[in-house]
């Protein structure tokens, strides 16, 4: 019920973005894990779709893999301006959902568009079974979000809602999770480290197992320990 992660040798310093541990793994298993974007597979739709220009604008353009935020480069989503504008995938099946990136649209005079947003994801009757409200929006000098999702949650959609009047647009949804659930978000895990490194940014073991994949450590979420011999990470399932 326990896994360690050692970095041996003199000198040196372990930091972790994420450690995902999956259970009942068989040969031959399909790789639908957390480290897959299942959204990739699925079809997508959205309230409204913007008309013009052939520079984009579709719902399936949120799932394409390319996550370039510039809007004439055609990878971006548009809705017509509209109360409450939404874009949803359907994944195809009932799935364990561990965490959702999104990335808004870029361009310098549209990059604070989408902020007070709501995500959710829900089951095959469209019924929502978890939700996060945005309110601050997204970093602009990073462009994108990760989203942890509760532990456990199951659903066969996910869904993107602007609060209020406007339009949203989307450079790209990826949300991981797949057939196998991630026993190290389980809330009776817990994790530490041979030591912790002290100033901003991050640091402590517990942000190798909160759902965020990001590996930027100035975006806070990645452990960090102190330089030394044999350094490493352990974390204890509680089971």
């Amino acid at each position: 019920d326990r896994l360690r992660i050692t970095l041996p040798g003199g000198g040196r310093v372990l930091s972790l973005a994420e450690v995902e541990i999956f259970s009942d793994l068989q040969p031959g298993d399909p790789l639908t894990l957390s480290g897959r974007n299942i959204a990739r597979g699925g079809t997508a739709q959205q309230t409204s779709t913007r008309s013009g220009a052939p520079k984009g604008n579709q719902a399936i353009l949120a799932i394409d893999g390319i996550d370039n935020g510039v809007f004439s480069n055609r990878s971006v989503t548009h809705t017509n301006s509209e109360t409450d504008p939404a874009w949803i995938v359907d994944m195809g099946s009932t799935l364990n959902v561990d965490n959702i990136r999104i990335a808004e649209r870029s361009d310098g005079c549209c990059e604070n568009r989408l902020s007070n947003f709501t995500v959710a994801v829900l089951d095959d009757a469209m019924n929502p079974v978890w939700t996060e409200t945005i309110t601050t929006g997204i970093p602009n000098s990073s462009h994108d979000l990760h989203i942890p999702v509760d532990f456990g949650t199951e659903g066969q959609f996910v869904a993107v809602q602007l609060n209020g009047t406007g339009t949203l647009e989307l450079a790209e949804v990826e949300v991981f999770g797949g057939e196998k659930m991630n026993f190290a978000r389980s809330p009776e895990a817990s994790a530490f480290q041979s030591s912790t490194r002290i100033g901003s940014g991050g640091n402590e073991a517990q942000f190798a197992i909160d759902g965020n994949t990001d590996g930027i450590f100035g975006n806070g979420s990645v452990t960090h320990t102190m330089t030394e011999d044999d350094p490493f990470w352990q974390v204890d399932l509680g089971q």
